[in-house]
């Protein structure tokens, strides 16, 4: 081959999926060998890395963000429902029939050197440009000892997530108006 391989053969050679033209090309490309070295070492340290498990706010905010969703689906008949769980079906059948079995790939070997650190993502944005920085620290702080003795040791994650939708629509607002005033 004369070209580099693409990114899916790379990922497909990573995983020891790959036909022997491309095997065959990574003899001969320094390049293409090391990018597949990458790939292979993310993706084992992909397959061992911990998922932590969310908080119990996030939980609690996600129930009742299905449950609105689940209530405003529900007002909303359609005469036309009944194709999407028959799709869904027809689909499930055509995949079933169409995708060969492929047995599992063999376990990936040690890595001779450590797994070069990985770039981490996160969904919240850098705390320098989260707005929502200031009023936590302001909710935080030792400034009202009286919020304390409510506290309980609990946390105020626990607060804000025994909140209904209306109360933290209020707060929400609140604090929104604090800010605006400068009070935060």
């Amino acid at each position: 081959m004369s070209r580099h391989l693409s990114e899916e053969t790379l990922l497909d050679l990573a995983e020891g999926r790959a036909d022997e033209a491309s095997r065959a090309h990574l003899v001969d490309c320094a390049s293409c060998a090391a990018r597949v070295s990458e790939a292979a070492q993310a993706l084992s340290a992909a397959r061992a890395a911990e998922v932590p498990e969310p908080p119990q706010p996030y939980w609690n905010g996600f129930g009742r963000a299905v449950s609105r969703r689940i209530d405003e689906s529900a007002h909303r008949p359609s005469r036309w429902g009944w194709l999407v769980p028959l799709g869904a079906a027809a689909a499930a059948v055509a995949v079933i029939a169409l995708v060969p079995w492929r047995p599992a790939p063999p376990p990936a070997p040690p890595a001779v050197q450590p797994a070069a650190a990985l770039a981490s993502w996160s969904a919240l944005p850098p705390i320098e440009e989260d707005d929502a920085t200031p009023i936590l620290e302001a909710a935080a702080s030792d400034a009202e000892p009286g919020l304390a003795a409510l506290d309980d040791g609990r946390g105020l994650g626990s607060f804000v997530a025994a909140l209904t939708d209306e109360e933290a629509r209020v707060l929400a607002e609140a604090l929104r108006e604090q800010r605006k005033e400068g009070a935060l």
